[in-house]
């Protein structure tokens, strides 16, 4: 924090992008590809509206590299910086990540798949925690705190049949 007339004033938000910038920049940065299909992106939509109200984010320490994963982490440390992530719900980051990533087209903010199908890689390769509440197996009085990359995962196995 800096301080200036006896006010503490918080590090400027676009700090972490830049520095995300700068540092993907560097001769020798490693560049990781990702690919966010749109095929396994539709098993987002699956989730219910309570596992999507309960979702929370938790930012995990840096690591170096570049790429579509690193530069979607420093947005997300952005929203951290300015105080807002924790009161965003986790679809209101999805659909920002979809629109800055993917598209802003209307339709396809409603659910922000791909935005969601992006904080679940995320959370897949541990750059950040993405928890939430799902149903217990056999009552609806009971839930259960697990991983957005687990919970799809789950769904993904109960859509394919078995």
């Amino acid at each position: 924090m800096t301080h200036v007339d006896d006010r503490r004033l918080l590090a400027p938000p676009s700090a972490a992008l830049y520095d995300y910038h700068e540092r993907a920049l560097q001769p020798g940065t490693r560049h990781e590809p990702a690919t966010i299909s749109s095929e396994a992106a539709k098993t987002t939509r699956l989730l219910s509206t309570i596992e999507r109200a309960t979702a929370r984010i938790t930012l995990r320490p840096p690591v170096e590299g570049a790429g579509l994963l690193r530069e979607a982490v420093a947005r997300l440390r952005v929203y951290e910086a300015r105080g807002v992530l924790d009161r965003m719900s986790v679809h209101t980051v999805a659909r920002n990540l979809h629109a800055v990533f993917f598209t802003g087209h209307p339709f396809g903010l409603i659910h922000a798949a791909r935005g969601w199908h992006l904080l679940e890689e995320l959370d897949r390769r541990d750059l950040i925690e993405v928890w939430l509440d799902t149903p217990c197996s056999g009552t609806t009085r009971k839930w259960l705190r697990v991983r957005l990359c687990d919970r799809l995962d789950e769904l993904r196995f109960w859509e394919s049949g078995n």
